[in-house]
C-alpha cells in the first residue's frame, strides 16, 4: 500500500516541478514570422524580448519571446486569449534589468500594463492581475470615486480606459 502512495506521490512531484519552470525552447516555430523591428534589449544586454505573428482564423496571433545570449528561448504570454494576444506590444525594462513592463493593447482604444519580474534569463508575472486592472481597482477602492459606476469596458464611463507607462519611455526622461 505504502509504496503505491509513494510512487503516485513522486510522480506528483516531478509533475509539479516540471510546471514550475518550462523548457526553453529554440523559438515559436516555422508559422510564426519574426517581427525583426520589435525587438527589446535589456539594458545588461543579457536579454531579449522579440515578437513573432501568425494569422489565425479572422485574426492575428501574437507570441512575445524572451531570449538569452545563449539564442534559448522562453515564452513570456503561454495560453493568452485573443484579447491580449491579438496585438503587438511595446516593452520597458527598468534600468537594472530585473523588471519589464508590457505596454498591450487590448482592443479598440484599450491600453494596459502587464509587469514581470526577472528570475535569471527569464520573466514571470509579478502581478496576478495586470497593472491596468490594479489600477482600476485601487481607484474604486477610494472615496473620490463614490458615484462613479465601474462599467464594462465597452459601454459607459470607462469606455477607452487606458493605463499607460509615464516614464521610461525611450528617452528614459533622462
Amino acid at each position: 500500500m505504502s509504496g503505491g502512495w509513494l510512487r503516485r506521490t513522486a510522480i506528483l512531484l516531478l509533475i509539479g516541478f516540471g510546471s514550475l519552470a518550462p523548457a526553453w525552447a529554440d523559438g515559436p516555430g516555422a508559422k510564426f514570422k519574426h517581427l525583426k523591428d520589435e525587438t527589446a534589449k535589456s539594458p545588461d544586454r543579457q536579454v531579449r524580448v522579440e515578437q513573432y505573428s501568425t494569422e489565425r482564423d479572422d485574426d492575428i496571433l501574437y507570441q512575445f519571446w524572451v531570449f538569452d545570449r545563449k539564442k534559448r528561448g522562453f515564452l513570456l504570454n503561454p495560453g493568452e486569449d485573443r484579447d491580449l494576444a491579438g496585438y503587438r506590444a511595446g516593452f520597458r525594462f527598468s534600468p537594472d534589468s530585473q523588471w519589464l513592463v508590457r505596454m498591450q493593447k487590448i482592443g479598440a482604444g484599450f491600453h494596459t500594463l502587464l509587469l514581470y519580474r526577472r528570475d535569471g534569463d527569464r520573466f514571470v508575472a509579478a502581478t496576478a492581475k495586470s497593472l491596468g486592472d490594479l489600477a482600476w481597482d485601487y481607484l474604486f477602492s477610494l472615496p473620490v470615486s463614490g458615484g462613479m459606476e465601474r462599467e464594462p469596458e465597452d459601454a459607459g464611463t470607462l469606455n477607452h480606459a487606458q493605463v499607460h507607462l509615464l516614464k521610461g519611455l525611450e528617452d528614459n526622461y533622462a
